[in-house]
This record gives structure tokens, C-alpha cells and sequence, in this order.
């Protein structure tokens, strides 16, 4: 019996298989976890890029004498959303452009502090829900402020990236500029 005991014990076939099969599963949570962080960063970078782009619109005039039938809000936002089709759902950006004034400096944008509800949207200057656009006029300080909100796919990653009590990483991109003197009148 005990030469039996020895036998089976000193049998190392299937070891291989066994110790592969309790390392696979968080080797590959974290090779998927480094995959969909860096998807996060990457739309992060992109929500950034499109920003720039698109109130590049407002500074240049562009989005204060809109193509005929589109407002200046759609014009903007239709930039975002192309710039960022590729990571991003439209949906799920929220964005705030508010006009600080004419020739105030960029001091006042000190005074904007970002405030969220409960479901993590922006709230406006007078405490309500949902997205604010004010170009401004010529040469007018603007804020432009853009919100999006990551949700993991990957198991526990939203328990250890999750920057707020939602579980989402939320990235925020913010740009203060004065529009340029344009003239479109001829």
C-alpha cells in the first residue's frame, strides 16, 4: 500500500496542464485589462484631439455665422462627434462652452469650477443637467469644456481605475481661448 501512496505521488504527469490552466485565467484578466486600459488612454487622447478641433470652430468665427440650416451648437458638436466616431459614442459626450466676457483676461476662468449630478453629468451655472453652448462674440474669453465617461468591460478593472462613485473612468478635456477678431461682414 504504501509503495502504491509513493507511486502516485511522484508522478508528475499532467503537471504542466494543471499549473497552465491555474495561470491562464489571471494572465489573461491581465492582458485584457492592458488592452482596455489602454483603450481607455487612447479615447482620453482622442476626446483631447477633438476638443481642440472642434472649438477651433468658435475661436475662428466659424461656428458664430453657422452653414445655413445647422445652429452653432450643431456645427460644434458635429465636430466632435466626427472626431471622435472611431472610440467614442456621440451620446455619450457632455460638453459645456460658456462665455467669460469681452476682454476679461483669463483670470475668470478660475472662477468655473465643474460641478456633476448624481449620474455624473454636467451641471450648468445655474445647476441644471445637460449641455451648455455660448460662443460668445468677437473677442470674447470662452471656456470649452468637454466630459466623457469610460465604463470597463473587464471585471474588477472599474473597481481599481475607476476615478469616481460611478465606476467609469471619466476623462475631461478643457480649453480657455479668446476668440479671434473676425469680421465676416463684406
Amino acid at each position: 500500500m504504501l509503495l502504491i501512496l509513493n507511486r502516485y505521488f511522484r508522478n508528475q504527469d499532467g503537471m504542466t496542464a494543471l499549473e497552465f490552466g491555474l495561470a491562464i485565467g489571471p494572465f489573461l484578466w491581465m492582458v485584457l485589462g492592458i488592452i482596455e486600459l489602454s483603450l481607455a488612454f487612447a479615447s482620453g487622447t482622442n476626446l483631447e484631439g477633438a476638443t481642440l478641433n472642434a472649438s477651433r470652430l468658435i475661436k475662428t468665427g466659424q461656428a458664430q455665422s453657422p452653414t445655413p440650416g445647422l445652429t452653432s451648437e450643431q456645427m460644434f458638436v458635429d465636430r466632435l462627434c466626427d472626431q471622435t466616431i472611431l472610440l467614442i459614442k456621440c451620446d455619450d459626450i457632455k460638453y459645456q462652452v460658456v462665455a467669460l466676457g469681452d476682454n476679461t483676461g483669463f483670470g475668470n476662468a478660475d472662477n468655473i469650477t465643474v460641478e456633476f449630478d448624481e449620474n455624473g453629468d454636467l451641471l450648468d451655472a445655474n445647476g441644471n443637467p445637460g449641455n451648455s453652448f455660448d460662443a460668445g462674440g468677437i473677442s470674447d474669453v470662452i471656456l470649452v469644456r468637454v466630459i466623457y465617461h469610460y465604463e470597463f468591460i473587464t471585471p474588477l478593472m472599474s473597481s481599481v481605475f475607476a476615478n469616481n462613485d460611478l465606476g467609469k473612468m471619466t476623462f475631461m478635456s478643457t480649453i480657455v481661448m479668446k476668440n479671434e477678431p473676425y469680421d465676416f461682414e463684406v
